[in-house]
């Protein structure tokens, strides 16, 4: 909350309501609404435990990477309001943008934030297990495919200093070619 205060002025008021129940994290630009549910945290808590076997006992770090994925999605959910507040054109997927945002906002103004989004990315390429079988549908949603959001958040991170440049090379995550156009 500190660093957006710091960053952004919006032209009007955004209502941050949590629920219960399973709702898809949202924002609603008729009513300038940001929806999270406590059923998505789960869903992300579950997905999380499943993939990364050293979280089901280690409490401390869980609670640390189920925060960084859950604020990276609440930024992400704010970068819709952006995009509606300040009639921002987006070229290609809205969703993308959003990531974008996301990351930029946690590694320039976020302590720790480049860690946080990377938590997000290891978060969605875990995900994209559920994309093994792919129908035309999931190609033309408004989302980019799991995988593909991971490995453009950890292009952002790279992109994002030298520092973060000569780390995500050091992992080998992404092709020289594309560490390079980060």
């Amino acid at each position: 909350a500190e660093g957006f205060t710091k960053s952004f002025k919006l032209p009007f008021d955004i209502d941050v309501n949590v629920v219960n129940g399973f709702v898809g994290p949202n924002y609603n630009p008729a009513d300038k609404t940001l929806t999270l549910s406590y059923g998505f945290v789960d869903f992300t808590a579950g997905v999380l435990k499943r993939n990364f076997p050293e979280l089901r006992t280690d409490d401390e770090e869980f609670g640390k990477q189920l925060a960084a994925v859950d604020g990276f999605i609440l930024v992400h959910e704010f970068g819709h309001a952006f995009v509606d507040a300040f009639d921002l054109p987006v070229l290609g997927r809205e969703e993308d943008a959003a990531d974008a945002v996301a990351t930029v906002f946690l590694t320039r103004q976020v302590t720790n934030g480049r860690e946080y989004a990377f938590d997000a990315a290891r978060f969605f390429n875990a995900l994209s297990a559920r994309q093994r079988n792919l129908a035309p549908a999931d190609y033309f949603d408004e989302h980019s495919l799991d995988k593909q959001r991971a490995y453009s958040i950890v292009c952002w991170i790279a992109g994002s200093s030298e520092q973060a440049y000569n780390d995500v090379a050091k992992l080998g995550i992404l092709s020289e070619e594309r560490e390079q156009r980060c």
